[in-house]
């Protein structure tokens, strides 16, 4: 669907006319392969499909949902991330600002242990380490020595890893920040890598195996936690103009190119390590909260494995109340594909409405920064509890939107749900919404239990329910079979 303007000699206005399906250039004018096109050159569009949905303007999210599920843009078997920890929130290095000589002094290993024990206190399980671990910025080379090359900073990663489980029954998995070519410090990779300018080219064959390589090592022995299951593609948005012919690509470089060498680090990294986990930021735009390649772009078998959660990180509680946040929502009834983000504790309040905004529609969760109010960090350690427990359900299973403040969660395999109740108005009068079984994934043959509803009947399939909860507050009602 596209809007076409249209002009005619000695007109002033403007008319805008939809067009349903076709092709047509894109934004910044893609895909490049067609808008230039040489003597004998073809190219061939995608399919456009079309459907008559026979329901609601929800079921068509879903039908769209079903047809990417379909083409491999779903979620992994049996998915169970665990929840991070991340460093940064209280970590003063990224306020005072990053250098060398600042990691010497804030991102040592007694620091993060400080960092692993607020994980073991909140219920993560594992330790994500933002900017700051690797020798600099973006190098992706482990930070085992101080600047002076002699003292160590972190130690090898193993022996890192076993350091912060002192103390503790168990260890903390490790998810790692690496970002790509165009948020990294050049000096530390090959001139091999670096376009005329000195820069490095993220669009360059030896910069992505140079980048595989590191990225390689950092998680050699994740499968028995010595070495790091997760990593994130941040900084990698598109930089053009580079006219090095040895680059393997395109003079100068476009932004396929720079698609095809993050595909291909995902497919270098995957072939040896294949169940190392790989978020993506957007892949032309990188961080921030719109998104310009299609959502699915080289996501799945022959690419990365999850999105990033459009960078509602820092103010936790007002992403929601200025309605970006509601993204995700709809985000959720278009795909499965998993949605990585990590938040702010210390911006959200002391019901923990941020936290549930975040747990129910982003797969894999991470969290970080204590609380200053004790209350608020009570209430986040007990929402944790409640998560863990829940845990399948906003992992494993799949996502309804009965309404913007009703998400619903459910386990087919099982006829059970988690429905997350938001309180998103000034207002403390009870909440109300209905749904029938069906809408939600339940089969209504069956009989079911109803708990953590102020008041729930059922009337046919349709099941009305109402919960009284604060502003800015959250209601968990679980739904299960009642047993023959």
């Amino acid at each position: 669907m596209k809007s076409v303007s249209r002009y005619a000699a000695g007109e002033t206005y403007r008319e805008k006319v939809l067009r349903f399906g076709g092709a047509g250039l894109w934004k910044l004018g893609d895909p490049e392969g067609a808008a230039w096109l040489s003597p004998g050159q073809s190219f061939t569009f995608g399919t456009t499909r079309y459907e008559f949905i026979d329901g609601s303007w929800q079921d068509a999210f879903y039908s769209f949902r079903d047809s990417m599920d379909q083409k491999g843009h779903s979620l992994p078997a049996n998915y169970n991330p665990p929840v991070h920890w991340n460093e940064l929130y209280d970590n003063p290095l990224w306020t005072i600002g990053d250098s060398v000589a600042n990691r010497d002094i804030y991102y040592k290993l007694s620091d993060m242990k400080v960092e692993a024990e607020k994980a073991y206190e909140i219920g993560c399980e594992c330790l994500y380490l933002d900017p700051g671990w690797d020798t600099n910025f973006g190098s992706n080379l482990w930070g085992t020595y101080m600047s002076n090359g002699v003292t160590y900073r972190l130690g090898p990663q193993k022996d890192f890893i076993d350091a912060m489980a002192v103390g503790h029954d168990h260890e903390l998995a490790l998810a790692l920040h690496t970002p790509l070519a165009a948020w990294s410090l050049p000096w530390s990779f090959p001139a091999s890598c670096k376009r005329p300018d000195g820069g490095l080219c993220g669009s360059s064959t030896t910069y992505a195996a140079e980048k595989a390589a590191r990225l390689i090592a950092t998680c050699n022995g994740y499968e028995t936690n010595e070495g790091a299951y997760f990593v994130m593609f941040d900084g990698n948005w598109f930089v053009g103009g580079c006219t090095d012919p040895t680059h393997g690509h395109a003079i100068p470089n476009t932004r396929q190119d720079h698609n095809n060498m993050i595909q291909s680090i995902c497919q270098q990294l995957h072939a040896v390590h294949p169940n190392v986990v790989i978020e993506v930021h957007d892949p032309v735009i990188g961080p921030g909260c719109s998104r310009y390649c299609p959502t699915y772009i080289i996501q799945g078998d022959d690419g990365f494995d999850e999105l990033w959660g459009y960078e509602f990180m820092n103010y936790t509680l007002a992403e929601v109340d200025s309605r970006k946040a509601m993204t995700l929502y709809y985000v959720n009834m278009a795909y499965q594909i998993p949605i990585y983000l990590h938040i702010n504790l210390k911006t959200d309040n002391e019901k923990a409405f941020g936290f549930w905004w975040f747990a129910s529609t982003c797969k894999h969760l991470g969290f970080g920064g204590v609380h200053s109010n004790p209350i608020a960090w009570q209430a986040h350690k007990d929402a944790m509890q409640t998560y863990l427990s829940l845990k399948p359900f906003f992992t494993q299973g799949v996502f309804y939107g009965i309404e913007e403040a009703f998400h619903a969660h459910t386990l087919t395999d099982q006829n059970a749900a988690v429905i997350v109740c938001f309180n998103l108005l000034d207002s403390l009068d009870p909440l109300a919404f209905q749904f029938d079984l069906s809408e939600i994934g339940l089969d209504e043959g069956l009989q079911y239990q109803i708990t953590g509803a102020d008041t729930a009947q059922r009337t046919g399939n349709t099941v009305s329910i109402t919960v009284q909860t604060p502003t800015h507050g959250v209601k968990i009602i679980q739904i299960a079979p009642v047993a023959n």
